[in-house]
């Protein structure tokens, strides 16, 4: 193989020039940098990274122990990893070691890292008594993050699970359920373990509080996955009465599962504290998996593990217990049959294809037959809703409103009142995000007129090998004079477009540097808005109508700007087709609505997948998506449409429809760590909904709230006729200004 010797002679350059080049320095001539690129590329040198390690320190190892690379360390491990990826240098590598909880083998572990000089150590430890058997690895500052169990002093950095409240969660909930505490086996891991004391300590809790006649049952075996089945034949071969078991890991669940099938137990009810699970019960409907946040877990201790290695003297040891909300030991099969059929009016969308998909389990669990009328644009639907009310029509049940339109059917009579229904349920309502609440509450103090069904925001996507070229950064920097960076204003977005496009950059690898959505209205008011939100500009102010604002003017100049170097034929695309556009590999950048993205893993992104980036939009003022379901205020069957639109609320099904492509606001999908494997660009949501805007509303002289169809439809026009028609910005924002002028009757 060439090495770097090589590559200089070849050039007729020292080697402290190709050195330069190869570490993207600046200081090196355009022709000098041309000519080693070429000996690069015709003795097809490959910079050895552990050689230019051992020369820069640069790229940085870190230790991981853990028992097995199954269950819940690997989600750990997942969540390690994913921190890890998102960092900018991203120079870190993880080596691990695993143990099966033999002290010994994690001794030798941690001579191995000590010797070989890691940066850290996460560690889930096998010692089950004290931690001096660590000193010599301190002493030597390397520092170490234990995962799930720790030592009782806070002079060790730790990141626990709440093993105490989960696990008194599930008795109280068993409680409830009819089942006495004396009927609850627990089986636990070594308690000298602290995530298996704090187990114990969580039953005898509940125990306390609801049934202090009761004793807690318990027993205690060998976490290794085969042993723990020897400890626990002898135990079942007593016939011990059994009316439902809780174990404290999915490591002994095999086991447990095989000595109750050796002794007859076949139905008896499992509730196994494991990590993240989309899914409840891939092993028969007697288990149950109480999910723990076992990815957040893991990105909890690479935050840690960075924060010392970024400050190592001013840092403090810090002992944090990874949250678990929700606990839930099973769901309420809907049982109700009330009617024949449902019948839904729905719009063309992933969420759609979602429900359209699934309504076959509500059918099966309750003989209602479900009928979906689906519109193949929000305009026919909104249309549609509105002459069922005029109408009075009971033919529907159940209607798909976008947020905006919902003050107008409430005004139009159009939706029931759901409050009745709900109000009483708080947990119901504490199970979706907050945000989903504030988008669709009511100008009506205390009615509720619609359930959240899916919560979207505009997201960045980008090329990220793109950004981590070497040769193309050269290039940006030469002709913009700033380093080529993910935009994070309009202006650098238009900057970075022009780059790749080809007819303004022959050296660009791409023909084109964008896909706007170039649909009306729809598309070009999703384009518009966030630029005009981010340019400070609206549409009215104090009741005076500042359209053509110089706001505006830039706003819309901006998006001019980023027409001209968008793929050209956008005239009908909406998402979907902008989506298909961008994975065909032949576009650098676009923003687009994180529900109409596919999963990371489908076959479009197959050539590009690894280097997809994703980011907030520039400006950050993303236009929210929110729609909800109502009930139509004439149907016949108001009690079944409530009771599908709470099957469809269920973490079960929501959870699926999110993994379909749908944005679920229900917090078990919305802050699911699996989701987001294959959806990572939801890692960004709660910044995104944080700084999201709703829609400017406008009312006409009269004070009645103008359609959000007319609204659009004056936007789109002015838009296109910019952008298809050649228009000047200011001749289109004041026509756009004298149609809201007639339009509000000023």
């Amino acid at each position: 193989m060439a090495n770097i010797k090589d590559v200089a002679k070849h050039a007729g350059v020292s080697v402290s020039t190709v050195s330069n080049i190869i570490n993207n320095k600046e200081t090196v001539g355009e022709d000098a940098y041309r000519t080693v690129m070429n000996a690069i590329s015709e003795l097809n040198y490959r910079p050895s990274l552990l050689a230019r390690n051992m020369k820069s320190n640069r790229v940085k190892f870190i230790g991981l122990i853990v028992p097995t690379l199954n269950g819940v360390y690997k989600d750990i491990m997942d969540g390690i990893q994913r921190k890890l990826e998102e960092l900018e240098e991203r120079d870190y590598y993880i080596i691990v070691k695993t143990t099966d909880d033999f002290p010994t083998r994690e001794k030798k572990a941690l001579e191995a890292f000590s010797n070989l000089g890691v940066q850290g150590i996460f560690l889930v430890t096998s010692f089950k008594r004290n931690g001096s058997q660590y000193e010599s690895v301190l002493k030597a500052h390397i520092p170490i993050v234990f995962v799930e169990r720790a030592f009782n002093h806070t002079e060790y950095t730790s990141v626990m699970f709440d093993n105490r409240s989960i696990v008194r969660k599930v008795y109280s909930r068993l409680f409830t359920n009819g089942f006495s505490m004396n009927d609850i086996l627990l089986i636990t891991g070594p308690t000298q373990f602290s995530s298996e004391q704090d187990c114990v300590d969580g039953a005898e809790i509940a125990i306390s509080e609801l049934s202090p006649e009761s004793s807690l049952a318990r027993f205690a075996v060998s976490l290794n996955e085969i042993q723990s089945f020897g400890d626990l034949m002898p135990f079942f071969s007593k016939r011990p009465k059994l009316k439902s078991i809780v174990i404290s890991s999915d490591r002994i669940l095999d086991s447990l599962v095989e000595a109750l099938r050796m002794y007859g137990y076949f139905d008896v009810p499992i509730y196994v504290l494991t990590g993240d699970r989309w899914a409840d019960c891939p092993l028969g409907s007697n288990i149950h998996y109480v999910h723990r946040n076992a990815i957040l877990c893991g990105r909890q201790c690479a935050e840690l593990m960075l924060d010392y290695l970024r400050k190592p003297i001013l840092y403090e040891n810090e002992q944090l217990v990874v949250p678990t909300e929700q606990v839930r030991i099973c769901e309420p099969v809907v049982e109700l049959r009330r009617c024949e059929k449902l019948r839904l009016l729905l719009t063309a969308s992933p969420t759609t294809s979602a429900i359209q998909m699934q309504v076959r389990g509500f059918e099966e669990q309750t003989g209602i037959a479900v009928e979906c009328q689906v519109f193949d644009n929000q305009r026919a639907l909104y249309s549609a809703i509105q002459k069922s009310a005029e109408s009075r029509n009971p033919d529907a049940d159940v209607f798909m409103v976008d947020y905006p339109w919902a003050e107008s059917l409430i005004h139009a009579n159009a939706l029931l009142p759901l409050g009745p229904y709900f109000e009483q349920d708080a947990d119901f309502i504490d199970d979706f995000l907050p945000i989903a609440w504030d988008t669709f509450r009511s100008e009506r103090p205390g009615d509720l007129f619609g359930i959240p069904l899916t919560i979207a925001s505009q997201v960045m996507l980008y090329r990220k090998d793109y950004l981590d070229d070497p040769q193309l950064q050269r290039l940006y920097f030469k002709n913009f004079g700033i380093h080529m960076s993910i935009p994070r204003t309009w202006t650098e977005y238009n900057y970075f477009s022009r780059f790749f496009t080809k007819e303004f950059n022959a050296e660009s690898p791409t023909e084109y540097g964008t896909c706007i959505l170039g649909a009306g209205p729809d598309g070009l008011v999703q384009e518009f808005l966030p630029r005009q939100w981010s340019f400070s500009g609206n549409i009215a102010s104090k009741r005076e109508i500042v359209i053509d604002s110089v706001q505006n003017i830039r706003a819309l100049s901006s998006l001019k700007d980023t027409y001209s170097y968008s793929y050209p034929n956008v005239r009908s695309f909406m998402e979907n087709e902008q989506i298909a556009e961008f994975a065909k590999g032949n576009i650098a950048i676009i923003t687009t609505f994180n529900s109409h993205i596919n999963s990371i893993f489908a076959d479009q992104f197959s050539e590009i997948a690894d280097n997809i980036g994703y980011a907030p939009i520039p400006g950050s003022q993303s236009l929210l998506g929110a729609w909800m379901l109502s009930v139509n205020a004439y149907s016949k069957s108001p009690d079944s449409a409530v009771d599908f639109i709470r099957w469809l609320s269920s973490d079960r099904v929501s959870i699926n429809s999110s993994i379909m492509g749908s944005a679920s606001p229900k917090k078990s999908a919305a802050t699911s760590e699996q989701i987001k494997t294959i959806y990572p660009w939801n890692i960004f949501q709660s910044e995104i909904f944080a700084k999201a805007r709703k829609r400017e509303v406008l009312h006409d002289a009269a004070g009645r709230m103008l359609s959000i169809g007319d609204v659009d439809e004056i936007i789109s026009e002015g838009v296109a006729s910019v952008l298809y028609e050649n228009m000047s910005v200011e001749v289109s924002l004041g026509i756009m200004k004298e149609k809201f002028s007639r339009l509000m009757g000023k």
